[in-house]
């Protein structure tokens, strides 16, 4: 550990032996007992100096030279807090070079105390560690400012000063990387997706917010802070890569090939294999992008910075896609559509009755199969405002994943349905294309009870059921959804209000059929649900599936019911697509941008 200050107990002895050689204003009794308090203090005795200087105190009890002389002892002894009272005593005389000295020592005893609170190994304190000990710190610096306000050539102070200056950046930015990499190991692959894509929520805010500003050194500061922030974020990439490698892990290896049998290449790729290089190629890509967006930042050319930022957030979608499990991508999706059913409600006003009750009666099912899902509530997308602050660009693009969410939905539930169909004793909510989990109980010897195997049935066929409803309401949900973020680019909340609760009632009917959570094997971790369905889950699907006959043909960009073809090859093809859809609409946007900022001639003859 670096050291804050200068030998202080020997400057301490120092000051007291020059006091009691100029203070003049002492008594003959006072200054024998004084006298006899250094000795004491210069052999190490310091409750017996403190003792003879409070018999000094006695004889002259107004004598702030005392007062001062008594702090000395009492810090050298170990007693902080009556030290510092003293001081602070003292300190309020009018003679200036006590009032300095006393101001120096005070800041003495404030770094003294933050060294021993943080001890031998600073790097490793605690979070209220930390906080108490850099408080010590700034309350040792406005000490040391003040004995510069009063004594500007004081060497001693001011080097002081300056020390713990770089010791408070020195052991902040350790802290800072130490628990960075902390948060690295305790969040698995979706969480850590989550963090990232909120930190580059908060970035995007703060670049479109700086468009409108003028010019400042306020302003200034804040580009700073945001083009530092973004390659910091651009450093989490690497971390996300090992994420992602250690998400494909395989628990078991490959058995090995016969030594005069050579190895055959498989007739197709493993769709883990291409969905953990789909996943490699977008953080590549986010890596790349985010330097753009660094860069467009430093050099002020905000729009672009803010659009190289916006198709960072698509990759991390778009990564969250591929990873998340049906279930965890089926809550985010319900529990993003009720926040901006909220927001739009807050501003267009409540629904009528019929769709208030039809929305309140179907809440509780949908919040109980959410409830105690801890990597989907990490996984959750920041907050969005409400109607006094909302942001209209950030609604539409919240809208908009949920649109997309919900075509990922149909295809998961289309590829794990033929799963729990073919493998009953498999875990119905496992990612079809994701990380086999070791922990699977697969030739443990012992047979699991009664009511183990039944509730794992219950579990199989809650979710058999929500993958059926996610099969055939999957393609209305987007539709409502498409709709509504139609609505929201043009501001029109009122509009999309009607789509936003259609969107979120199919959702929940989908979220119904969950009574049961998936076990521990899945992606995410959820506390036991009631154990008894939803009796009229199957009754409402069968009038929905009515009311379907009138509805749209499904989106042309489907995949194809090729059976040659797996359904995680048409998901991944489908992801594919809707990429370059996303360019498609992005070169478009870019066109109708450029077409308005044309200048247009304009009659002025008014």
């Amino acid at each position: 550990m670096m050291r804050i200050l200068r030998n202080p107990r020997g400057l301490l002895l120092v000051l007291l032996m020059l006091l009691f050689a100029s203070d003049l204003s002492l008594g003959a009794t006072a200054v024998k007992k004084v006298a006899a308090g250094i000795r004491h203090f210069q052999a190490g005795r310091f409750d017996e100096a403190d003792r003879a200087f409070v018999e000094a105190e006695v004889s002259d009890p107004e004598n702030a030279t005392i007062w001062f002389d008594r702090a000395c002892a009492l810090a050298a002894a170990g007693d902080a807090e009556k030290a510092r009272k003293f001081f602070q005593q003292a300190a309020l005389s009018r003679d200036t070079p006590l009032e300095i000295r006393c101001h120096y020592n005070l800041g003495c005893l404030a770094a003294g105390q933050a060294q021993a609170l943080l001890g031998e190994d600073p790097e490793s304190a605690e979070q209220a560690v930390r906080e108490q000990s850099i408080t010590q710190l700034l309350q040792a610096v406005g000490h040391y400012r003040d004995c510069l306000r009063l004594d500007t050539g004081h060497r001693d102070a001011r080097h002081n000063l300056e020390l713990i200056r770089l010791y408070i950046k020195h052991v902040q930015s350790i802290w800072e990387t130490r628990d960075r990499e902390k948060s690295r190991q305790d969040k698995n692959l979706l969480q850590f997706l989550a963090e990232l894509e909120q930190r580059q929520t908060a970035l995007w805010t703060t670049t479109r917010g700086l468009v409108s500003e003028d010019d400042s050194p306020r302003r200034r500061q804040h580009v700073k802070n945001a083009a530092t922030e973004q390659r910091k974020l651009r450093e989490e990439i690497d971390p996300l890569q090992e994420k992602v490698a250690k998400f494909f892990e395989s628990p078991k290896e490959a058995a090995p090939t016969a030594p005069n049998q050579p190895a055959q290449a498989p007739a197709t790729a493993d769709p883990r294999t291409q969905a953990m290089q789909l996943l490699q190629q977008l953080a590549s890509e986010s890596n790349r992008i985010m330097n753009r967006a660094a860069l467009g930042l430093e050099s002020n050319d905000f729009q672009s910075a803010q659009q190289h930022q916006r198709e960072v957030l698509d990759r991390f979608n778009q990564m969250f896609m591929v990873a998340a499990p049906f279930s965890t991508l089926l809550q985010r999706a319900t529990r993003q559509q009720q926040q901006l059913v909220d927001v739009s409600t807050a501003v267009a006003g409540p629904a009528p009755a019929g769709a208030a009750a039809a929305t309140s009666s179907q809440d509780s099912g949908a919040e109980d199969s959410g409830a105690g899902d801890s990597e989907t509530e990490d996984a959750e997308p920041p907050a969005m405002a409400g109607s006094a602050q909302r942001d209209d660009v950030a609604l539409a693009q919240q809208q908009s994943r949920v649109a997309e969410w919900s075509r990922m939905l149909t295809l998961k539930a289309q590829a794990e349905i033929k799963q729990v169909g073919a493998n009953k004793s498999a875990d119905a909510s496992a990612p079809v294309i994701g990380p086999v989990d070791p922990a699977a109980p697969a030739g443990s010897g012992a047979e699991p009870p009664a009511e183990a195997a039944a509730q794992a049935a219950q579990q199989r066929a809650a979710m058999q059921a929500a993958l059926q409803k996610a099969v055939s309401l999957g393609p209305d949900v987007e539709r409502h959804a498409q709709a509504a973020t139609t609505q929201l680019e043009k501001t029109n909340l009122t509009g999309a209000l009607p789509e936003q609760r259609q969107a979120l009632e199919l959702l929940k009917e989908i979220a119904e059929s969950l009574a049961q959570p998936p076990d521990e094997n899945s992606q995410q971790q959820q506390d036991p649900q009631q154990g008894e369905q939803d009796q009229q889950g199957q009754s409402k699907q069968g009038e929905q599936n009515q009311q379907q006959g009138s509805s749209p043909p499904q989106d042309t960009s489907q995949p194809s019911q090729d059976p040659a073809r797996s359904p995680q090859e048409r998901a991944l093809s489908t992801l594919r697509r809707a990429r370059e859809r996303e360019r498609q609409h992005r070169d478009l946007r870019k066109q109708l941008q450029r077409a308005a900022a044309r200048r247009v001639p304009v009659d002025r003859d008014w």
